[in-house]
């Protein structure tokens, strides 16, 4: 490792939490904080990640208050997740139809164009996140269900017609 030219230890008291990494935290209900560990973040080209290489893949770290996640959205590669400290639902299908709920430790992998969504589902204090540990196989993409592109926009953010972010003053 000392002998390495990039950085092969990353402790989570050094590591940065960004507000809106991804397009659909600027949503309300899908507030939350993402922390880049490896790779690049889908919808956020220039995060930089805390653990140097991607390895062909990428890690990151994603906290939010009980009943806070994501928006219905799909890769073209598989997504694996863990919940580190609190049960999450998982919604799949089309239109999310179908649930799951996992608690602390279990692991769910989501097959390639399944179309997907979570949230924490934790009983507790709403100040207490609960984390997820998410990893994404190949190049960062992402496709987000019908509407999501416009009700981000709607509250603020700046991006492409995709849903990639646009850096601030890049416009």
């Amino acid at each position: 490792l000392a002998d390495s030219s990039s950085k092969k230890v990353a402790k989570l008291s050094d590591m940065t939490e960004l507000d809106c990494a991804l397009l659909d935290a600027w949503m309300p209900g899908h507030e939350r904080t993402t922390t880049l560990l490896m790779g690049h973040i889908v919808t956020n080209p220039n995060g930089v990640p805390h653990l140097g290489d991607a390895y062909g893949y990428n890690l990151t770290y994603n906290a939010m208050a009980s009943q806070k996640g994501n928006a219905l959205h799909r890769h073209p590669s598989i997504e694996i997740f863990v919940n580190l400290d609190a049960p999450f639902e998982f919604a799949y299908g089309k239109h999310g139809q179908h649930k799951v709920t996992l608690q602390v430790g279990d692991a769910i992998a989501v097959p390639a164009g399944v179309t997907h969504s979570y949230k924490n589902v934790m009983d507790g204090h709403p100040s207490q996140p609960g984390r997820i540990l998410t990893v994404l196989p190949g190049r960062p993409s992402i496709t987000w269900d019908d509407g999501v592109v416009a009700r981000a926009r709607k509250m603020g953010a700046k991006c492409s017609d995709t849903g990639i972010l646009i850096p601030e003053g890049a416009l």
